[in-house]
């Protein structure tokens, strides 16, 4: 099959997670990136603009598939994140389906009762996604229980596999609010008391101002990997309603840095062990010792979260499926 992951941002690709997710599928050619061109991205990354210039970018995106000699004889699989803005053209969709024999996948990120929309800026419902998806992901598993979706951690890569990067901090955080404010401030305020050096980032969010924390813009991918890399230890604090892994379990594991969290999951997980990943359910419970001791790591990994391996497992579901 001919697996097409579509993409677009007003961004270099490399500084986007998305192209990290399926690194190592794009080099094996297990799967191809479609991108608009830059000036249509950065049009779309205005959501005002987006169905405006909706006609632009699926020309574009048709074209992608005749550049690549795609013919209603190969079987071609289309894999869309949940905020792409060809979701708003529900139509365009299905004609590529038949144009192309095309097969959607429709990954989902964080819990969808955290969602304004189901996707962002598009309303659409669940029951109408389902209608133009031959499957739809997801990586929480409460929402896998709840909608019946195949639940897979998102996939990632190491994009600083063979670098070196110098330890200045004791632990580090970087994401945006999303409920989890004063959870933070106090792990912050513990650690300070603790003499822990901490390098903690809230994204998007100017309205406060407080010591040890950094408010800012939106990081690069690339910015927050290393920022991880020069740390011990990786904190990840769940936004309210969550329980998957996120992001920050997957870079401790892949890295090999220690992970501090509230996600319960955790103690389940083929990673865990308690030398390297540390729980806990109030920030007063938190072992400082644990996230200051520089220890070798090693989590066995074996490319588990890889994108490879998630478009295989995606692929034998919907052979499955006929």
């Amino acid at each position: 099959m001919n697996c097409i992951i579509l993409y677009w941002s007003d961004k270099s690709v490399y500084d986007d997670y998305l192209y990290w997710m399926y690194r190592d599928a794009f080099e094996n050619r297990t799967a191809v990136l479609s991108t608009p061109p830059l000036k249509i991205s950065r049009l779309l990354f205005d959501h005002n603009q987006q169905i405006k210039a909706g006609n632009v970018l699926w020309t574009s995106i048709a074209h992608y598939f005749w550049k690549k000699g795609l013919n209603n004889t190969d079987e071609n699989v289309l894999f869309i994140k949940e905020w792409h803005p060809i979701l708003y053209d529900v139509k365009f969709i299905e004609s590529l389906r038949k144009k192309y024999k095309l097969k959607i996948v429709l990954t989902l990120h964080n819990r969808v009762k955290n969602k304004r929309n189901p996707f962002v800026g598009v309303d659409h419902k669940l029951e109408d996604m389902r209608k133009i998806c031959d499957l739809i992901t997801t990586d929480e598993p409460e929402d896998s229980s709840l909608y019946g979706f195949p639940y897979f951690p998102d996939p990632m890569s190491n994009m600083f596999e063979n670098a070196k990067f110098p330890i200045d901090q004791d632990v580090c955080f970087c994401g945006a609010d999303k409920g989890r404010f004063d959870t933070i401030k106090m792990i912050s305020k513990l650690a300070s008391k603790n003499n822990v050096k901490t390098d903690f980032i809230i994204v998007n969010n100017a309205k406060y101002h407080v010591k040890g924390i950094t408010f800012s813009g939106m990081n690069k991918y690339t910015e927050i990997i290393k920022q991880d890399l020069r740390s011990n230890c990786i904190l990840e604090v769940l936004q309210p309603g969550q329980n998957g892994y996120s992001l920050r379990m997957e870079e401790a594991v892949i890295l090999g840095k220690k992970l501090l969290t509230n996600n319960p999951l955790v103690k389940t997980s083929q990673f865990y062990n308690p030398k390297y990943i540390q729980y806990f359910d109030d920030p007063k419970d938190i072992d400082w010792n644990f996230v200051k001791e520089r220890i070798p790591i090693d989590y066995h990994y074996h490319n588990e979260y890889s994108g490879t391996n998630f478009i295989k497992e995606v692929l034998n579901i919907l052979e499955r499926k006929v």
